[in-house]
């Protein structure tokens, strides 16, 4: 859907029941009913964009509909206007239905309590829905038939003897919905929201078995189920399975049930506002709730709920009366997706002093209308090139004409769906200006001759409404927006002192608005700085959602260096314009690559540049095309993809070029361009000339086109011919292939940390490494532990925010680079939990117990602890990642230990030392030297598995991830459980972690940092790869790049994250902080992420586990010895225990001693 503009959703119980079948057709035929007009004049105040009508009596041909819609919604009521709704769906209802049994055990049967849902006659109380959007008619499911007894574990009424209230034959044929339950898809700009309606029984009118209470409960749990996917769910059609995955919904409806009050059983409502699928955001007020309560009094000054909140108006006495039983409840909602952004709520309900208020009273409904307002967010994923194939090429020679103008110059293409054709701009520096109209036809695969038609052309207007004089643009660039307007640039003239724009303009060629230009780019009459001439604004797009504009440079700016040439590439800038705003928002450096052929002549004309951008995603993704051309050689043409994820922003930068000279170690580095770190970055697609054996034309337009009938999405290459005889207009056409990689969007972030000493951030350092510590008596006093290196450690809480910092010297005499927790080790006969971190600048580690009283960190560090881990503390080849153990064999607690610019890895025993905790290296392991420098087998990733013991280690380069045991008996032994040739692995590999599920189960989380992304692996068996996701914007949080540590939990925290919870290290925190280091110009700021770990298991098309009871990091359970093992003992005397599973135990030489356990 996609889309700015929200779709309202309401739930409205219009009581437009009647007491006889058919009454309710004849109260609508004609215009006039009080009732009806109070209803439909509510309707067509709120104009909800889809409404369900509860308590609106069915016939199977729809006339009471029909009726409605003619005579009342389609009416003006009271000089409002009228609403249509031309999608109708009438839902069949189990009221009234008979069943043939004495369901309410009064020794009758038959009448209203007997039916499979209370009524008088077949569909009374049924409910309708009326859409302004297409309702997809063939998928609909209706869940009328669903036996109660077939939902597990059913809150099935019992007498007060324990027995069953209904009978086995009763329950074989007993329906759980009182009405009817629907899953009605409607179609919204394209994508598909499915409607949930449903209308559960009221939780009273029984008695102590509480029949219609419990049957409120499951009809509500029906929902819950539905949308997790519980495949115990059948429809009437016979179909198996709940809702899938991923997919949006609005679950609406008079749901007969208060979160606090009434007499529903407790947390029947809970199970949908609870669920984290489920957007509770805000919830629908109004000011005639509170104004009722306070009116009527009664039952109301008891109740716990918020009265701003309530829908209905129950137990009213008469005016001046206190209200009775029940009171006023919430029972209505509208319940979108948390996938669906939530704009606005509300519930219709007047105080009593609004001159509305009459119009929603009784006699027109005891309940009030409640909406919510829905908008898609923007697709977050990450889109990469997979594959593309070419479908073809089509030529006009230079001179071809249409409309009386020469058809060439297409220096810009942009595809406008809706109407099917595209828009290409003609690169004429004068009053003919202009774009073409055009259709490609690739309805066959191909593009081939006559595929491409010229159908209209448009002239470009100024800001006066008159053709542009000659030399007064140079059009490059053209994208289209999604309300049928175009951005067009201009490179202007440097030469001649014109500055470059960027115009918002009509479909017409008519000026509507202008975006401002930053001054560093405008021409200057020396040529000191701004842009080049003619290497200017070639390139425009627009992000997917509409959000954000891209332009660039097609090379360096005077004042950021040098040209491309034959010897040296050129720093390009992209801007990154809001278009909410119109302002820039980020500049990005796009390192051109030198000029591919020296020309011949030597010295004669060359160039290469980035001439256009395609903006393929909403996070950052976009494809960049690079066009060279020398004399005497021709054209080389290149399709990049690019990554702005985590570059530089250089925004507010002037140069990019270093004045000064640097003198290092002696060696003087003469002045020059900065380094750029990170500039976006570049993975090359296509050489055309080299890939296709296609000479290339000057090309530089680019556009996604419609999607093709398999599926693929198309793109075009046009080509600017200049105008020249020697020259062709060129078009290519592509069928590309795109991985998505889902995003899961971040709860909140922590302070930035700036790495400064002299900063002025509430935090300074370079943030790395996180650990979370579960408080064992409330879960919302967990504290997440960050290490800062230089800056030493940092404690924030479940909000982010700082309660303590650890900094015991002077900034940078310890480098505390990662950290990990012990639970419950024992110091001096108490049960503690350790914070351990590795200090890299003196090769040792530093203890902190976590006091559970004060929530702070108490360094306990034995004043004899080793010096040197790695027998070097020249703060290089020391100690740098960590990972914390606990045996399940012997209880024993140990931490692991990497080396930096080295391949060792140290497994140390901690251990009481009088009261303070001290560490001893009881095994070295050598990690693969493949390339012969030990350095190059760096590691910083570690992680143990508390329960299965392994340890699991990621070399940041080379190998891969590597799983060893981690008793510290096991050697050197370990099997590459993924290498980093992987596609999914982007060096650097850097942090590792474990989130724990049932039996072992799991997942191992890598983090992919050359790319920015997670890997996640499956924790038992293989550790077989299943796919990966980024972390991506969500509101005013940044994204996550370039991170270094991570840290899960699979249990709940208290209320903060209930589905457990992700801590991410961000290596280029937005906002940024750009300072020099030498040669380079680089981001320092940093900080954190905390993702609810429910938004990263739904992200993923087969959602990820969410089990928050399974694992208890203070009992993990023994499974190191569960399963199917294969032993070998050594030539010592061994003690082999394999435990439980089909063993194979090799003893070898020695006196061993070998437990196979339970199995074959």
């Amino acid at each position: 859907m996609s889309t700015s503009n929200p779709i309202r959703f309401a739930s409205f119980n219009a009581s437009l029941n009647r007491s006889n079948e058919g009454d309710l057709i004849q109260d609508l035929s004609a215009p006039g009913n009080v009732q009806a007009g109070a209803i439909a004049e509510i309707i067509q105040r709120n104009n909800p964009d889809v409404v369900l009508i509860n308590e609106f009596d069915f016939d199977a041909n729809g006339e009471a509909a029909r009726l409605f819609q003619e005579n009342y919604l389609g009416v003006s009521q009271n000089g409002v206007d009228p609403v249509e709704y031309p999608y109708v769906y009438v839902a069949a209802s189990n009221t009234g239905v008979p069943a043939g049994f004495d369901f309410n055990n009064d020794g009758t049967v038959g009448g209203p309590n007997d039916a499979f849902g209370f009524g008088f006659f077949e569909g009374q109380f049924a409910f309708a829905i009326f859409s302004k959007h297409p309702i997809v008619a063939d998928e609909i499911r209706t869940f009328q038939n669903f036996l109660w007894q077939d939902m597990p574990g059913a809150l099935l009424p019992i007498n007060s003897d324990g027995t069953s209230w209904y009978s086995p034959e009763e329950l074989e044929v007993f329906r759980l919905s009182s009405k009817n339950h629907v899953d009605v898809p409607i179609e919204v700009n394209g994508e598909i929201i499915h409607v949930l309606a449903s209308h559960p029984t009221p939780p009273v009118f029984d008695g102590p078995e509480d029949r219609n209470g419990t049957r409120n409960h499951d009809e509500i749990r029906f929902w819950a189920d539905y949308i997790n996917g519980a495949d115990y769910i059948y429809d009437d059609a016979g179909v198996s399975g709940g809702l899938v995955s991923g997919a949006s919904f609005v679950i609406m409806g008079d749901q007969n049930a208060d979160p606090f009050d009434g007499d529903s059983v407790p947390g029947a409502i809970q199970q949908l506002l609870d669920d984290p699928l489920v957007n509770t955001t805000i919830t629908p007020s109004s000011e005639g709730g509170t104004d009722a309560a306070l009116r009527q009094g009664g039952t109301n000054e008891t109740h716990l709920g918020d009265p701003a909140f309530e829908t209905a108006d129950f137990g009213f006495a008469g005016v001046g009366n206190p209200d009775g039983v029940p009171g006023n409840l919430r029972v209505d909602y509208a319940l979108p997706s948390s996938d669906l952004a939530i704009a606005d709520a509300g519930v219709f309900w007047q105080a009593s002093d609004d001159p509305l208020f009459p119009l929603a009273e009784f006699p027109t409904s005891d309940h009030r209308l409640v909406y919510v307002d829905v908008v898609t967010p923007a697709d977050i994923d990450r889109k990469s090139v997979s594959d593309l194939e070419f479908l073809g090429e089509v030529q006009f020679e230079t001179g071809f004409t249409f409309a009386d103008t020469e058809v060439g110059g297409l220096s810009g293409l942009a595809y406008d769906a809706e109407s099917d054709v595209y828009y290409a701009l003609a690169d004429d520096r004068s009053s003919d200006a202009r774009f073409y109209t055009t259709t490609i036809d690739l309805s066959d695969g191909s593009l081939d001759d006559g595929d491409v038609v010229f159908t209209d052309v448009t002239f470009l207007l100024d800001q006066d409404g008159d053709r542009f004089t000659s030399g007064d643009l140079d059009p490059e660039g053209i994208a289209l927006t999604e309300a049928g307007t175009l951005y067009i640039s201009s490179e202007g003239d440097a030469n001649q002192v014109i500055d470059p724009f960027i115009r918002e303009m009509s479909l017409d060629g008519e000026f509507i608005d202008e975006l401002p230009i930053p001054d560093i780019y405008l021409p200057t009459a020396d040529q000191s700085s701004g842009i080049r001439n003619n290497l200017a604004f070639e390139s425009l797009t627009i992000s997917p959602d509409q959000r954000f504009l891209y332009t660039a440079t097609e090379n360096a700016l005077f004042q950021d260096g040098p040209n491309a040439s034959v010897d040296e590439g050129s720093l390009s800038r992209i801007i990154k314009y809001d278009l909410e705003t119109g302002l820039p928002v980020a500049e990005f450096v796009y390192e051109v690559e030198e000029v591919p052929e020296a020309p011949i002549p030597e010295g004669a004309f060359n160039t290469n540049g980035l001439v256009e951008l395609l903006a393929v995603d909403n996070n950052g993704t976009l494809l960049a095309l690079e066009r060279g051309f020398s004399v005497g050689q021709g054209n080389t043409v290149k399709l990049f993809e690019v990554q702005t994820q985590g570059a530089l922003d250089v925004t507010g930068v002037n140069d990019l070029f270093r004045e000064k000279p640097l003198d290092d170690d002696g060696e003087i580095i003469p002045p020059g361009v900065f380094e750029i770190d990170p500039a976006v970055i570049k993975r090359e697609i296509l050489d055309v000339e080299a890939d296709l054996g296609i000479a290339p034309d000057n090309l530089e337009a680019l556009a996604l086109g419609p999607v093709l009938p398999d599926g693929r999405q198309s793109l075009i290459i046009a080509s600017d011919n200049n105008f020249n005889d020697t020259q062709f207009t060129q078009f290519l056409a592509f069928a590309v292939d795109f991985n998505v990689t889902p995003a899961a969007q971040p709860t909140l972030e922590t302070p930035l940390t700036v790495d400064d000493e002299d900063g002025t951030t509430p935090l300074l350092g370079d943030s790395d490494d996180p650990a979370i510590w579960v408080n064992p008596e409330n879960g919302d006093d967990s504290l997440v532990l960050i290490t800062l290196k230089d800056g030493g450690m940092a404690v924030l809480d479940l909000n982010g925010e700082i309660t303590q910092t650890i900094l015991p010297a002077d900034f940078g005499d310890i480098r505390y680079n990662n950290v990990d927790l012990v639970y419950g080790f024992e110091l001096e006969g108490e049960s503690v939990d350790l914070a351990i971190a590795s200090d890299r600048e003196n090769d040792t580690l530093a203890i902190f117990k976590v006091n559970p009283d004060t929530l702070l960190l108490e360094d306990v560090t034995a004043d004899g602890i080793l010096a040197t881990i790695f027998g070097v503390d020249d703060g290089e080849a020391t100690a740098y990642g960590l990972a914390s153990y606990t045996s399940p064999i012997t209880n024993k607690s140990y931490v692991f230990v990497t080396q930096a610019d080295g391949n060792q890895v140290a497994q140390l025993e901690l251990s009481d030392d009088n009261g303070a905790v001290n560490a001893e290296v009881v095994r070295m392991i050598d990690l693969p030297v493949p390339t012969g420098d030990a350095a190059d087998s760096q590691s910083e990733g570690i992680v143990a598995d508390q329960e299965l013991g392994f340890m699991y280690v990621a070399l940041e380069d080379e190998v891969g991830i590597l799983k060893f045991n981690a008793e510290p008996d096991a050697g050197n032994d370990f099997e590459v459980i993924q290498s980093v040739d992987e596609d999914y692995l982007v060096p650097d590999i850097e942090g590792l972690n474990i989130y724990y599920g049932p039996d072992g189960t799991g997942y191992l989380i890598a983090n992919s940092q050359g790319d920015s992304s997670y890997a996640v692996f499956t924790r038992e068996g293989d550790n077989e790869y299943i796919g990966s996701f980024v972390v991506g914007d969500s509101d005013d949080i940044d994204q996550v790049n370039e991170s270094d540590g991570l840290d899960v939990v699979n249990v709940p925290l208290g209320d903060a994250f209930p589905n457990g919870l992700l801590v991410l290290q961000d290596g280029a925190n937005d906002p940024q902080n750009v300072a020099e280091d030498d040669e380079e110009l680089e981001n320092n700021s940093t900080n954190f992420k905390f993702v609810d770990w429910g938004n990263v298991a739904q992200s993923f098309e087969q959602p990820l586990l969410v089990d928050p009871s399974s694992y208890d990091p203070r009992n993990p359970q023994n499974r190191a010895l569960d399963g199917d093992d294969r032993l070998r003992g050594t030539s010592e005397d061994d003690y082999l225990d394999a435990g439980a599973g089909d063993d194979d135990l090799i003893g070898r030489k020695g006196n061993d001693t070998l437990l196979g356990g339970l199995g074959d």
